[in-house]
């Protein structure tokens, strides 16, 4: 079975002693703060560490505009899944001389460069490593601890959990080859 954002929500809920959900949609107190939250933590969790599973390099393609007068003379598109930007690179180089502005690269490389980047990207759920998955049950858990159970204690605790589970799957993640 694929896992699914609900079920990584469940086993959040089912730890803080809630009732499970099938949808954001429910109609529950659980599926409101599921909706509300999760999808926030999920890309923050990403965004926070350089993990292998997330990381890909993306070519960039040809130039999508040419801005003269401007700092820089070109832009390029960047993905809509990209979280994180870690570099562009020009034939295997690292590049220093750009920025990024929104979703776009801009640069004064030649007007038929096709820069590439290395970044963190979202991942499917299905696709996520049992560490990580461990570590967003744990995250979640804190952050629905509060609106779920109304106890500070167990806010406390949960996100004493996350922490020490989410260092658990950056050692884990950066054993990996």
């Amino acid at each position: 079975m694929a896992l699914t954002k609900f079920d990584i929500c469940n086993r959040a809920l089912i730890m803080l002693g809630a009732n499970k959900i099938t949808s954001f949609s429910d109609g529950t107190v659980e599926s409101d703060v599921c909706d509300t939250l999760y999808e926030g933590e999920y890309e923050n969790q990403l965004s926070l560490h350089p993990w292998k599973f997330a990381t890909l390099w993306y070519d960039l393609g040809v130039r999508t505009a040419t801005i003269p007068g401007q700092k820089f003379d070109y832009s390029w598109n960047l993905p809509g899944e990209l979280l994180t930007l870690r570099g562009v690179y020009l034939d295997n180089n690292p590049q220093k001389d750009y920025e990024r502005t929104g979703q776009t690269i801009q640069a004064n490389f030649s007007e038929d460069a096709e820069p590439y980047i290395w970044g963190m990207f979202s991942v499917e759920e299905n696709r996520l490593p049992p560490f990580f998955v461990q570590g967003m049950v744990m995250s979640l858990a804190a952050l629905f601890a509060g609106p779920i159970t109304e106890k500070d204690s167990k806010i406390k605790v949960y996100t004493d959990l996350a922490a020490l589970q989410m260092a658990k799957a950056r050692n884990k993640d950066s054993q990996e080859s």
